[in-house]
């Protein structure tokens, strides 16, 4: 008796599975497209303004400057431009209020993937790193205090398609 139910219940789910295979094969490919697709008042994150605008919402503490252990370092170079040297960062609270460390250089996601040698040299960058394989160029602002100028002229190139600060969160530790 218990065999004979457990047979029922499995061919009863094979049957059920079987009919909806059948069902959306017969469906054509629009009513298909309808059925699987996202509400059309979704935005895509590539259009969501935020995300072309990495410094909304955050707050820069240029008074001391870390190591990437978010160890005060002893010798500190503080003068008006913010310049930082390799190793340095500045601290930075996010929009989550999240204790970050920032080094000057910004990840930019691009639409065609161009020259970043040539990209650099046209909007004053030094280029740090190419992530081709995600259309991703690291680079890096030498003057902190032009950080909010140079990505406001990143910003109108059409080609553009994100920005974001490169950070570092000091909590995560390796393993």
């Amino acid at each position: 008796m218990v065999i004979k139910m457990k047979t029922l219940n499995v061919n009863l789910i094979y049957s059920v599975l079987l009919t909806l295979c059948f069902q959306l094969d017969l469906m054509s490919n629009e009513e298909l497209t309808k059925l699987i697709s996202i509400d059309s008042k979704t935005k895509s994150i590539e259009n969501i303004e935020d995300y072309i605008d990495p410094l909304k919402g955050v707050t820069f503490n240029f008074d001391k400057r870390v190591n990437k252990f978010n160890k005060d370092l002893k010798n500190q170079n503080l003068t008006n431009e913010l310049t930082l040297q390799p190793g340095e960062y500045i601290q930075i609270r996010g929009i989550d209020n999240r204790l970050l460390l920032f080094d000057g250089s910004i990840l930019i996601k691009f639409n065609a993937f161009p020259d970043l040698e040539n990209f650099a040299t046209s909007n004053e960058l030094d280029f740090v790193s190419n992530l081709s394989d995600i259309s991703v160029g690291v680079f890096k602002i030498n003057n902190l205090s032009e950080l909010q100028f140079k990505l406001d002229a990143i910003k109108e190139d059409d080609n553009v398609l994100s920005i974001n600060l490169n950070t570092i969160d000091p909590s995560l530790r390796p393993q």
